[in-house]
């Protein structure tokens, strides 16, 4: 059997940044390993209607007397209220199939990578509408926000490694759903 290993380069991605691609030829990291088989777990080819979405979280939260800081618990519970509500205006009986990927900025500010599953019936710019709209009168949402019909390249740029402590926990696996409804 032959095994092609592949080795990262770097190019330019359409952002004007260095992004790694692969090249064959030299063994992988570990980490390149890993990225590589999540990427291939996180396919969303089979999607109908994939959306992509940046959501910002809010630094802190004041209520007069104390100063309550953000964390990947409090972020992770508050998409999951975020998602039960779009659920709830979509009409679905299901939750939607979605791949939640948390990064934390330089300046600490935590932000979801996103790629959701619209419903088929549903069009891309109102559940755009409603997910920002959700976001930001959730607790932890932030007023910055990005939503967009999504492309192959989308899962390939939210599994990058940069803006990650540990690749392995950035991906917030208790809002990853991969089930499809046909």
């Amino acid at each position: 059997m032959l095994r092609i290993n592949y080795v990262p380069i770097s190019r330019r991605n359409s952002f004007g940044r260095f992004d790694q691609d692969f090249q064959v030829g030299m063994p992988l990291s570990w980490k390149d390993k890993l990225r590589s088989e999540t990427k291939r777990f996180l396919d969303i080819s089979e999607w109908a209607n994939p959306i992509a979405a940046t959501l910002t979280c809010k630094k802190a939260r004041h209520d007069g007397w104390s100063i309550e800081y953000a964390n990947p618990i409090k972020c992770s519970k508050n998409l999951r209220h975020v998602l039960n509500i779009l659920k709830k205006k979509t009409n679905q009986r299901r939750p939607l199939p979605v791949v939640a990927v948390l990064e934390q900025a330089g300046d600490g500010r935590y932000h979801y990578h996103l790629a959701i599953d619209a419903p088929k019936r549903c069009c891309p710019d109102w559940f755009c509408s409603v997910l920002e709209e959700a976001w930001r009168k959730s607790f932890w949402g932030h007023r910055e926000t990005c939503c967009k019909k999504a492309d192959r390249g989308w899962i390939h740029y939210i599994t990058k490694l940069r803006g990650k402590k540990d690749f392995g926990d950035a991906i917030d696996w208790q809002n990853v759903n991969l089930s499809i409804d046909s």
